[in-house]
C-alpha cells in the first residue's frame, strides 16, 4: 500500500473522480507496469474460460485461490482483497482476457513502455477529498476547482490531485486568517479519504478555511428618522436610536416613503474586497469600504458622528 503524507504522487492522474467501491476508493487512469511492480497476472487458459495465475517478479507475492468462481470482471474486488494492489490493468491476450495486478501504477515513461496500450482499461487505487458544502451570500466565497463536474456535489468529490482556488481574495476566518490563494487534495493513504492541503507549503488547511466564507463589510448603521424606514430580508429592531446592517443583509432604505434605495454588501469589481452598495436613481453606487452610516437626510449621521460623510445628499 502506497503511503504518501503531504505530497501528491507524481503517477497518472484520476481521468473521472475518484469512486468508492467495497471500502477503496478506485478511478479510472492510464496505468503501466513493468517486470519490478507486477504482482502477478491471472489469464484465461488457452481454448478454455478458466482462469489461471502467473507470479510477477515482486518478491513475497503469491497467486489468490482462483478456486471459487474468478471471472474478469471482479478484478477489482481481487485487487481490494489484496493489501498489495493498487492498480490493476484489463486487456486481452492470444488466449483470451487478462488481469495484471501491480503494486504501483506508473506512468508510460517510468514503466519503460514505448507503445502506448491502445486497447487497455487500466484503473489504480486513490484518495478524494471531501466534497464543500455551499453557502450562499451575496459576498460568499466559493471553490473554484480544476475538475469535472461539480466539488459541491456529495456524489462527485475531488480527486487527489485536484487544484482548488477560491473566488475571491477578501475573505478570512475569524481570527483574521486568509483563505489560501490555492489547495491541493493529497493522498494520505491510497485507497481512503485524502486531505485538503495549502498548495504553496503542503501545510495542512483548518475546516473554517475549507468552509464557504463571505468577504465582510463593514456593519452599516443607518439613523433612525422620521424619514426613515428600513426593510431586510430579516426583521431588524432600531438599538440605541440606529438599525445597524450586517454583512448578511438584503436591505431596502425608504425616504420619505417614496425612494426604495436598495443595500447589499457585494464585491468590489476585482473581487479583491467587499463595501456597501446602493441602488439610487438606476445606477449602481459603490458607497466604499470605509462607510460605516447611511442615512436619508443630510444631518443624521453627521449629528451623530460628525466625521461620517452624508451619503445620500451626495447623490
Amino acid at each position: 500500500m502506497i503511503v504518501l503524507v503531504g505530497a501528491t504522487q507524481a503517477i497518472p492522474a484520476c481521468e473521472d473522480g475518484c469512486k468508492e467501491d467495497g471500502g477503496s476508493q478506485y478511478c479510472a487512469s492510464t496505468c503501466y507496469g513493468d517486470e519490478t511492480n507486477t504482482l502477478y497476472t491471472i489469464t484465461t487458459k488457452f481454448g478454455t474460460t478458466t482462469p489461471k495465475c502467473t507470479v510477477g517478479t515482486v518478491a513475497d507475492v503469491t497467486c489468490p485461490d482462483l478456486s471459487t468462481d474468478f471471472t474478469f470482471d471482479n478484478c477489482q474486488a481481487q485487487c481490494t482483497a489484496d493489501e498489495s494492489c493498487s492498480a490493476f490493468i484489463q486487456d486481452k491476450d492470444i488466449a483470451g482476457d487478462r488481469c495484471t495486478f501491480l503494486n504501483e501504477c506508473k506512468s508510460m515513461s517510468d514503466a519503460g513502455v514505448l507503445i502506448p496500450c491502445e486497447d487497455c482499461v487500466s484503473t489504480r487505487t486513490c484518495s478524494s477529498c471531501p466534497s464543500f458544502e455551499y453557502k450562499s451570500g451575496s459576498t460568499m466565497v466559493h471553490w473554484l476547482c480544476e475538475m469535472n463536474g461539480d466539488a459541491y456535489s456529495v456524489d462527485n468529490k475531488p480527486a487527489e490531485g485536484t487544484v482548488c482556488k477560491p473566488t475571491a481574495e477578501c475573505a478570512a476566518s475569524e481570527d483574521g486568517t486568509p483563505k489560501p490563494s490555492s489547495i491541493t487534495c493529497v493522498t494520505v493513504e491510497a485507497g481512503q479519504d485524502g486531505k485538503w492541503v495549502d498548495t504553496v507549503d503542503n501545510t495542512d488547511v483548518s475546516p473554517e478555511l475549507i468552509a464557504d466564507i463571505a468577504c465582510e463589510c463593514n456593519d452599516l448603521r443607518i439613523p433612525e428618522a422620521t424619514d426613515t424606514n428600513v426593510f431586510c430580508n430579516e426583521e431588524h429592531q432600531v438599538t440605541d436610536g440606529n438599525y445597524i446592517i450586517t454583512t448578511v443583509d438584503q436591505c431596502e432604505m425608504v425616504c420619505d416613503g417614496q425612494v426604495f434605495i436598495p443595500i447589499t454588501c457585494s464585491f468590489a469589481e476585482d473581487k479583491s474586497s467587499a463595501s456597501w452598495h446602493i441602488k439610487f436613481d438606476g445606477e449602481d453606487v459603490n458607497l466604499g469600504a470605509d462607510t460605516t452610516c447611511l442615512a436619508c437626510s443630510l444631518d443624521n449621521c453627521q449629528e451623530d458622528n460628525p466625521t461620517e460623510d452624508p451619503l445620500i445628499d451626495n447623490y
